[in-house]
């Protein structure tokens, strides 16, 4: 959510009456489908220039998923921002069509999305800008930036250091956690041991009046090798 719109952003899956009816699944993962990109304006009296009220727009990139989001912005000139986690594979192998290969680019990042609303619908998005390199998911971000632009970003990462026998798929291989200070591209990472699955974490801000970042992540991790899991909390 932005302060003047909405962005819906839905994965790559299909459904086919035809399949349903004979049994089969009602969602496959469509590798032929584009990320998509449904804007909508939350202020129908505040509408950009060129729209319609009522009217929502869909902008695409090639396939791909984007997942979880930390957080987003706009501009003066009509463009929105937004940063998330990207995959180039089906994370949900439940969803996997018939037929389709075993292995395929199992590239995953942490990428800004722009999309210019001043475009018609149907545009294809620019090639998002690679915020992190490395797998990651669920990210979050200290909660008083929200739609304004924002730093430091909470995320859990696939460790660049450590080895992982996890299948190499977001989120499974996840095994630790980084603060990214965007600006100065410093990543400040927290590992939490061996056998471990990191988990969706909470930024906790120090006081009312900290600045940005200034507080704790709260998570947990998995303990693979004894089946438990374990709150960990890391302060910054």
């Amino acid at each position: 959510m932005i302060a003047n719109y909405i962005i819906l952003v839905p994965r790559p899956f299909e459904a086919h009456l035809d399949r349903i009816e004979s049994g089969g699944p009602h969602w496959l993962f469509s590798y032929d489908r584009p990320a998509t990109f449904i804007v909508v304006p939350r202020r129908p009296d505040a509408l950009p220039s060129g729209w319609s009220k009522g009217e929502s727009r869909v902008y695409h990139w090639k396939n791909s998923t984007a997942i979880h989001t930390a957080g987003s912005w706009e501009d003066e000139d009509g463009k929105l921002y937004f940063e998330s986690s990207r995959v180039l594979y089906n994370i949900l192998p439940w969803f996997e069509p018939p037929g389709e290969p075993d292995v395929r680019d199992l590239k995953a990042d942490y990428v800004r999305w722009e999309i210019d609303v001043n475009q018609p619908s149907g545009t294809k998005v620019k090639d998002p800008e690679v915020i992190l390199d490395l797998p990651s998911e669920f990210a979050c971000m200290d909660e008083k930036f929200l739609t304004r632009p924002y730093d430091r970003i909470f995320a859990p990462v696939l460790l660049p250091y450590r080895p992982n026998t996890a299948p190499p798929v977001v989120p499974l291989c996840l095994n630790g956690y980084v603060m990214l200070e965007k600006e100065s591209n410093r990543c400040t990472f927290f590992d939490p041991g061996s056998h471990a699955v990191a988990e969706e974490p909470i930024f906790i801000p120090r006081s009312k009046g900290a600045t940005e970042g200034d507080g704790w992540v709260l998570a947990m991790v998995q303990r693979t090798d004894v089946n438990r899991s374990e709150p960990d909390c890391v302060g910054y």
